[in-house]
């Protein structure tokens, strides 16, 4: 039988093997218990702003209203997002075509990323 187990910042998925002489517990990192989640679209044009907004969730996807500074990068560039309430919005613009791939990061979240096409 399997079960999810909050230690501290981390989900463990726990499970019990059972033989003739002992009982073992077997815990395995799972996720941890937030996340950030970019939503808004996947496609925009040159030189226009994409508002994309972050959310800080838990892994059962229920809002967490924190506030925290993150991190925002695309390619080499970075920036510092600041959640209110466990949500933040940006633009995203581009003067060049292609795909970006746009990540979210804090430590002990499980971060997220998104691929933008530009044309």
């Amino acid at each position: 039988m399997s079960a999810y187990e909050q230690i501290g910042d981390e989900i463990f998925m726990s499970r019990e093997d059972i033989t003739e002489k002992q009982t073992v517990i077997i815990r395995e990192h799972y996720c941890y218990a937030k996340k950030l989640v970019i939503e808004g679209s996947n496609t925009t044009v040159l030189n226009a702003a994409l508002p994309l907004t972050v959310k800080l969730l838990t892994w059962e996807d229920q809002p967490v209203l924190e506030s925290l500074d993150i991190k925002v990068t695309v390619g080499d560039q970075e920036i510092t997002l600041s959640l209110i309430d466990g949500e933040g919005v940006f633009d995203f613009v581009s003067a060049i075509a292609g795909e970006f791939t746009i990540m979210a990061q804090y430590p002990n979240t499980d971060g997220d990323k998104k691929v933008v096409t530009v044309s």
